[in-house]
């Protein structure tokens, strides 16, 4: 029995209930302006989702001034479960209450969420919400231990998280593309919303853990509303857990950004976006809504013009309602929170790469390849179509309501799935690699608001006979996709605890054999002098000791780099002329496995790719490589283990 595996499953079980609680207790006093005071069951993802957004903000001046560490995560949800006693348990056990039960309690939007027993309950639909919510609870359980196998975490995304839990920051590394390639670059973040020390082994459950959670919190309200007016015995619970099930299992993810925790503040801002559309405009509110999308851009850049197109059309909404100056000063205030938001990260990467927010305000010295050229006519025509089937129910709703005639506050919920849509597939058209995966966590987003809305609704036959399918070919299209291009659905699953003692693991992802790999690489690191620059082109950069000496990691080699640039012409004497004059003598290469890249595989996408971006990614890891073979063979060697080696390009001059 893996012991160590099973104790990071319970306590990331309990950390995620943690961060959940304690990121509602710093966002819950903010939701005074919004919600009203009998509004308890809606409080508690909202409030979490503002949590998190405060922590993303505080993490921006850590950022900046490199003071960053575990220990900030696990202090800021102290004060939130602190917070959420001071305010709910406390005055609840004055009253003698058996539990904090009062309004705004989370604990009362928890209990909220349970549905009640009755005798008309159907025993089928409560055996599907039990399975689903198993289901989920597996799901975080097996995210709860994971082992990074993918290069995009090994060598980028692990390298970030360990850069800010031993130096305080992410930092400037000036050749290590994903840095800046993600925009603000606040996901990584999150990933230290933990109550207390993680090792990397137990991280990933901060996004499909805390994620799923909050998701389930947003939609709870709603299946609760409809189970107090059920018609369908149980069936709308047990609906709403399987859509969950579904879209967060099979997200077409394919490493660690967090896009279920995406997904979840993306329907926070959707809640709030209705909720501002039904009441009148007012500088007090702005916070939360630039809050909110200040959030949604750190973590993810691609959600930043679905969330504009949110903001518009619920803004849009309250000046045709009401044309006052109040209407128009919200939004601006907003605007202007939001940037304040943002100042300390694009300041980070405005000196680094010269543009504050790639490609937002520029591409300053990042390559311009990968906001070039269009997906190809068949890539562009399959994301649509798959992202169009998960928009089908909210469309239709959105559709039938415009039909029927609906008050003025109810327009902006029939407006914005046409909003989205538009928004989501004219996106497609510059998303030239895995355009599905970039709009597929917005795209569920929206479907799980409108699912819970239209099952609050008592829904005749007919009704039935049309929501169905739609149903039925969203459950299709996300399972179906996982089956076909498992490589970009499976990332919920592949790496964690249950699925590797199930299927097994690789002889090269043992504990024995990961273990070898560190001890390996920092025998390595050992040649190199304490404190020397070290340029890395390994398989694990991230084990290495970053104190001991400036690691500078190369995840996609040739992209990005000090000065002007890396040289525009791969070749060993331009290399070694650039390197010498940026202040680096020593080069860490896993020769032995290309650093996790086999050429063959490589070459081999590189031909059939269509898109500009992933062929300049190829070829110049291509090229790069084959200039670090070459110095290998010309320049002097501080250590070799027949798999790795540095190699010493000698002092300047």
């Amino acid at each position: 029995m893996n012991i160590p595996a099973l104790l990071d499953v319970l306590t990331g079980l309990a950390a995620v209930l943690l961060a959940l609680f304690g990121c509602a207790g710093i966002g819950d006093p903010l939701l005074g302006p919004v919600l009203a005071p009998g509004g308890a069951r809606n409080r508690l993802g909202l409030a979490a989702a503002i949590g998190i957004s405060v922590f993303l903000a505080l993490c921006g001046v850590m950022e900046l001034f490199s003071v960053a560490s575990p220990a900030a995560g696990g202090a800021f949800l102290a004060v939130g479960c602190l917070l959420w006693v001071r305010r709910h348990a406390v005055p609840a056990l004055r009253r003698r209450a058996p539990f904090p039960a009062g309004p705004g309690s989370p604990l009362a939007a928890l209990s909220a969420a349970k549905p009640p027993v009755s005798p008309t309950v159907s025993p089928a639909a409560w055996a599907v919400l039990l399975a689903a919510a198993l289901a989920c609870l597996l799901l975080v359980a097996n995210s709860a231990h994971w082992h990074f196998g993918n290069r995009d975490d090994a060598q980028g995304y692990l390298v970030l998280y360990t850069r800010i839990v031993e130096l305080g920051a992410m930092g400037a590394d000036p050749f290590l593309y994903r840095r800046f390639e993600a925009g603000l670059g606040g996901g990584t973040y999150l990933y230290l919303l933990h109550a207390w020390p993680m090792g990397i082994e137990g991280i990933r459950v901060m996004d499909i853990g805390l994620g799923l959670f909050l998701l389930a919190a947003l939609m709870a309200p709603g299946l609760w509303e409809a189970q107090e007016a059920d018609r369908r015995r149980g069936w709308p619970a047990a609906i709403g857990a399987t859509a969950l099930l579904l879209a967060v299992a099979f997200a077409p993810g394919v490493n660690m950004t967090p896009e279920i925790i995406a997904m979840g503040m993306f329907l926070a801002l959707l809640r709030l976006a209705v909720r501002l559309a039904e009441g009148t405009g007012g500088w007090r509110r702005a916070p939360l809504l630039g809050l909110l999308v200040f959030a949604l851009a750190c973590v993810k850049t691609t959600f930043l013009i679905p969330a504009a197109a949110v903001v518009g059309v619920t803004y849009l909404v309250l000046l045709l309602r009401e044309r006052s100056a109040r209407n128009l000063v919200e939004p601006i205030a907003a605007a202007l929170f939001c940037l304040a938001l943002m100042a300390p990260w694009m300041l980070v990467s405005f000196r680094a790469v010269g543009t504050a927010f790639f490609p937002v305000l520029g591409i300053g010295k990042l390559s311009p390849a990968e906001v070039a050229g269009f997906a190809s006519p068949s890539d562009f025509l399959k994301s649509s179509v798959r992202i169009g089937l998960i928009m089908a129910l909210p469309l239709w709703m959105g559709l039938r309501s415009l039909r029927r005639g609906l008050p003025a506050p109810a327009l902006a919920a029939a407006l914005l799935p046409f909003a989205c849509t538009a928004v989501f597939i004219l996106l497609q058209a510059k998303y030239t690699v895995a355009g599905y995966r970039y709009g597929y966590a917005g795209a569920c987003a929206v479907f799980l608001f409108y699912l819970t809305a239209w099952l609050r609704e008592p829904g005749g036959r007919a009704e039935r006979r049309v929501v169905a399918p739609l149903l039925l070919a969203v459950g299709l299209n996300v399972s179906v996709y996982f089956i076909v291009a498992p490589g970009y659905a499976a990332d919920t699953f592949h790496g964690g605890f249950l699925y590797r003692a199930l299927v097994g693991v690789p002889p090269d992802q043992t504990e024995e054999a990961l273990r070898d790999r560190r001890e390996a690489l920092r025998r390595m690191q050992a040649a190199v002098p304490a404190g020397a620059p070290l340029l890395v082109r390994v398989d694990l950069p991230y084990v290495l000791d970053f104190r001991r000496n400036t690691i500078l990691a190369m995840d996609w080699p040739g992209l990005i780099g000090p000065g002007q640039g890396p040289p525009a012409i791969d070749s060993p004497t331009n290399w070694r002329a650039y390197l010498r004059a940026s202040g680096v003598r020593f080069l860490a290469y896993s020769y032995g496995d290309r650093a996790g890249t086999a050429a063959s595989g490589m070459e081999q996408q590189l031909a059939r790719s269509e898109s500009l971006w992933q062929r300049t990614l190829l070829s110049r890891t291509l090229g790069v490589q084959a200039v670090l073979a070459v110095l290998q063979e010309t320049e002097a060697i501080l250590h070799d283990d027949g798999v790795r080696c540095v190699i010493d390009l000698g002092p300047p001059g």
